[in-house]
């Protein structure tokens, strides 16, 4: 088109001014643009990912940039040091509030001081810098080491806790020595830095020769509405399942010091029993991609509907200090322990937030929505149940029950297999079209190798699936 103009310039001076062919001819370069990018456009691969508040969207997201070999940038590696000391800060702080709410006795009761310490820190007016963490790490470090605290933490399915916290206090040592310098986090620290998601983030890479762009979005509530700006030209969509969260509630209103929201006494659930699961095919840990045989081979009932009869109850939340009053399912807990929150106490410093909702079953309702969604009718969807790590560990402590939470279970509830069985099976039995394929995988996303071997099979089966349309473009 340039040499066009040029050989032509002599017409086109005839007929316009210098400035008029100049910008004839920027015009022209802008379309040029334009349609080249469009092509780009069509020719990448656009993989949406979705899920629930806390299910691992962002972690798959920094996986993808380890595994890809790019590296964080200064400016996020001091904002992730930032996310790291709050979440150490805040962990703490609730485990403190939770020890005294459930009226766990100190293995030394010195530490109450540093408890109080802690319960005093306000992220609002301290800043999470190294200043501000050396301050409170030794408090932390002797808080940690206490039995109590750590009695709190094994009883944390009765309150939110960040599932990180763990991990940063094990490697208190490392981060606190390093805190009085500069902490720089570690690959594994930013996978394991918890921070809500509030803005649509988007991630680049080429996959054999084809862009590949990984959209997240936020999956608390208030962020929902954002997604449908992402459903156009969507290649398949990545849905995460936190598939450890059977015995937590979805948070309703408030949020938790740690993005999260502040989660009830686990109550049952009052659903309507499904038939027994039939095994979808799916192995313990598997990593394979597997498309759901025919319908009579593999579903053999309805999902279960989940029904709750809803009351006014007054409850607590951590942050912001003040009470909550909403309507909350009239649901008893399984077992009542000693030191069990009384939710009729107006504490400003108090646990518990209002949760109408477990969390398992909040996501299998979006899930049930997007992939009976007609925008998606073409469009591949991969399930990745998250979390095996936290899921097996869960199982194993024999602590809890998924036959006490969602009814319909068959099998043995400690038996990682036959939960896994069972969730795959719930989650397929939420289309509509019995015909239309799925695929899944069980996956650690805080684990860089299961996600690396994870990806590759999810890359191919994608490739494969939109190999012609590719090729035409």
């Amino acid at each position: 088109m340039d040499r066009l103009l040029a050989q032509c310039g002599c017409l086109y001076g005839l007929r316009y001014g210098p400035e008029e062919l100049e910008s004839l001819q920027r015009s022209h370069k802008i379309d040029k643009m334009i349609q080249k990018d469009k092509q780009v456009i069509r020719r990448q691969v656009k993989l949406l990912l979705l899920g629930a508040g806390e299910s691992g969207k962002s972690t798959f997201l920094k996986q993808m940039r380890i595994i890809h070999n790019c590296s964080f940038e200064p400016e996020q590696l001091v904002e992730y040091r930032s996310v790291v000391y709050q979440n150490v800060l805040r962990g703490m702080k609730v485990l403190a509030d939770a020890r005294r709410k459930l009226d766990i006795p100190w293995q030394n009761p010195a530490n109450e001081v540093h408890a109080q310490r802690l319960l005093g820190y306000d992220s609002a007016f301290e800043p999470a810098d190294s200043e501000t963490f050396s301050r409170y790490a030794p408090s932390v470090r002797a808080l940690w080491q206490d039995a109590g605290i750590r009695e709190a933490f094994e009883r944390r399915i009765e309150f939110q806790l960040g599932d990180g916290v763990r991990y940063f206090f094990d490697h208190l040592d490392r981060i606190a020595t390093k805190a009085s310098i500069e902490f720089i986090p570690t690959n594994q620290d930013i996978l394991h830095a918890r921070k809500a998601t509030k803005s649509i983030t988007e991630f680049v890479v080429p996959v054999n020769g084809v862009p590949f762009r990984f959209v997240d979005v936020g999956g608390q509530r208030s962020q929902r509405q954002k997604w449908f700006r992402c459903f156009d030209s969507v290649t398949s969509i990545l849905f995460l399942v936190s598939s450890s969260e059977f015995d937590q509630r979805a948070k309703a209103n408030a949020t938790s010091p740690h993005g999260g929201a502040a989660s009830a006494a686990p109550p049952s659930l009052n659903t309507a029993p499904p038939k027994a699961p039939v095994n979808p095919g799916s192995s313990q840990g598997t990593t394979q991609t597997k498309e759901v045989p025919s319908t009579s081979s593999l579903v053999g009932s309805k999902a279960p509907s989940v029904t709750t009869k809803p009351t006014t109850k007054t409850l607590f939340v951590v942050s912001p200090e003040a009470m909550v009053t909403s309507t909350a399912p009239a649901q008893t807990a399984p077992k009542e322990r000693r030191g069990s929150l009384d939710r009729s106490k107006k504490d400003k410093t108090a646990l518990l937030e209002d949760r109408t909702t477990n969390r398992l079953v909040e996501s299998r309702s979006i899930f049930e929505t997007i992939v009976n969604n007609r925008c998606f009718a073409e469009v591949s969807i991969i399930l990745f149940f998250n979390k095996t790590d936290l899921l097996r560990e869960k199982l194993a402590s024999r602590a809890t029950s998924i036959a006490d939470y969602i009814d319909g279970f068959k099998g043995d509830p400690h038996n990682l297999a036959d939960v896994q069985r069972f969730l795959v099976n719930w989650f397929y039995e939420a289309r509509r079209s019995q015909h239309k394929p799925l695929f899944h995988h069980f996956t650690t996303a805080v684990d860089t190798e299961n996600i690396k071997v994870v990806f590759n099979a999810v890359r191919d089966t994608i490739l494969q699936k939109n190999i012609t349309q590719l090729m035409l473009q």
